[in-house]
């Protein structure tokens, strides 16, 4: 997958080396990426001006409308008026919303997905479930409320990886135990056991019996801490390579990404997040780099964890 100029190795995601960790978002996409993003990016900017000067034109008709009304209709009291208005731009409105929404979900997404890489699939509805997300274990149960949403798939090494958009509410009113993105990885053999790795000081979701898994890694243990209903096998899972991988994750997708080996999946909680952008009638242009920047980050952190895990 040709996603970007830095860190690629042999067809390989050497996932934040060197100076490359740091690197700029204008370097996430190489020359061609960046031009068949740049196209959607167009399409769904001249979408939203299309949409927001249609309504535009709509409020401008419905303030001469206002104005004219007792005129015509010899009613002078205003509020009739101003009640007829409303309704009417509310309609507008209403209208111009859902049809940007459905153009921005049925085409504008899929295409943004396809231009950054074709070996990328994309799905407008989410495969994970809730079930799923408290099987984890690395956070507390969700309330009642759940969404997931978008769905991004690919291949790295023997490995099958997809990007899921996740909102997870607390059970006490606003608060939210999970707000991001999970990334999935599918491998052929089965872990042993269950094992979590959280940032240092953090809990997991339950007080389920896990031992502290020590790695001999004083920079991964300052950052995280792992636990594991396996010791041993767990200390094998961790290479120095994958140790590698996740420090060098932190530095790009925030230090708060916790891990779950879990039978046959690795899964990974990237909190604050975001797989695609929102849009609404009041966007700024979109950029490429607006538009897939940290989708790249995301995809190349799994294809890394793909390929370290497979190799290991």
């Amino acid at each position: 997958m040709a996603l970007a100029k830095t860190g690629r190795t042999d067809g390989a995601t050497r996932y934040g080396a060197g100076s490359d960790r740091a690197a700029d978002s204008n370097k996430i996409l190489d020359a061609a990426t960046r031009g068949r993003v740049l196209h959607v990016c167009e399409f769904i900017n001249a979408e939203i001006a299309r949409q927001r000067n249609q309504l535009i034109a709509v409020g401008a008709a419905c303030l001469v409308g206002m104005v004219l009304f007792p005129i015509v209709t010899r009613i002078v009291d205003a509020r009739i008026a101003i009640v007829i208005v409303v309704g009417i731009f509310g309609f507008w409105f209403y209208r111009a919303r859902r049809d940007l929404a459905s153009s921005y979900t049925k085409i504008a997404t899929k295409r943004l997905v396809a231009a950054t890489s074709k070996e990328l699939k994309y799905k407008p509805v989410s495969s994970l479930t809730r079930e799923q997300f408290v099987s984890l274990d690395l956070f507390p149960a969700p309330g009642k409320g759940w969404r997931s949403e978008h769905e991004i798939g690919g291949h790295a090494g023997s490995a099958t990886f997809s990007l899921h958009a996740v909102h997870a509410p607390g059970t006490e009113r606003g608060a939210v135990v999970f707000h991001g993105v999970i990334v999935r990885l599918e491998f052929p053999e089965q872990f042993p056991g269950h094992t979590v790795v959280i940032p240092d000081g953090a809990v997991a979701g339950s007080d389920a019996k896990r031992d502290m898994v020590l790695l001999k890694n004083p920079d991964f243990e300052r950052k995280f801490s792992a636990y594991s209903t396996e010791y041993m096998p767990a200390r094998q899972l961790f290479t120095t390579e994958l140790m590698e991988l996740i420090i060098a994750a932190t530095e790009t997708l925030g230090p708060d990404i916790r891990l779950a080996f879990l039978r046959r999946s690795l899964f990974v909680a990237v909190p604050d997040a975001t797989l695609l952008p929102e849009v609404s009638l009041l966007s700024s242009p979109l950029s490429p780099e607006d538009a897939t920047g940290q989708m790249v980050r995301l995809v190349a952190f799994a294809e890394g964890l793909g390929k370290t895990m497979g190799s290991s």
